[in-house]
């Protein structure tokens, strides 16, 4: 056996008994990207959000100089403020438990295939390991017997 192809051989198992972690990576970096962009979505939307609530505030109090009509804008500002805030995060719960239950399952079900596939690639490799010691052997024994090739050092080809 070549010894080039028994690395590209070693090389092709070590990409396979890694390729789920690749996987679980890939999978785990795509729904952190879904949940920025829901957190990215849900802050946009709370921000024009609160600024209609300002405008309806400054509306409200513009021609109002009581202490009581002030008093009334700010706190009905400070109700649908937490009220937005609360729908927000219920919302962005929701969310992100449903994106992690498919992640979860995706991964879940990777790793089982994986697994799989680690366990033949691990095989294919000591294998792969053990024709190229026996080949190595061999080589070696002939060349002990002067059956095989000249060994490669040049003082011995003397």
């Amino acid at each position: 056996m070549d010894a080039r192809n028994t690395v590209r051989d070693m090389e092709r198992n070590a990409m396979a008994l890694f390729a789920p972690w690749n996987e679980a990576v890939t999978q785990s970096r795509v729904y952190f990207e879904k949940s920025v962009a829901a957190m990215r979505g849900e802050t946009m939307d709370l921000l024009n959000r609160l600024h209609d609530l300002n405008g309806e505030v400054l509306a409200h109090c513009a021609n109002r100089t009581d202490f009581a009509g002030l008093a009334a804008a700010q706190e009905k500002w400070f109700t649908d403020f937490g009220r937005d805030m609360y729908q927000r995060s219920l919302r962005l719960h929701e969310t992100t438990r449903h994106m992690l239950a498919d992640g979860i399952e995706s991964v879940g079900q990777s790793m089982r295939n994986g697994a799989q596939a680690a366990t033949e690639a691990g095989e294919k490799a000591a294998q792969t390991v053990q024709t190229a010691a026996k080949d190595a052997e061999d080589d070696a024994e002939d060349a002990w017997h002067g059956n095989g090739a000249d060994p490669s050092h040049p003082e011995h080809n003397a």
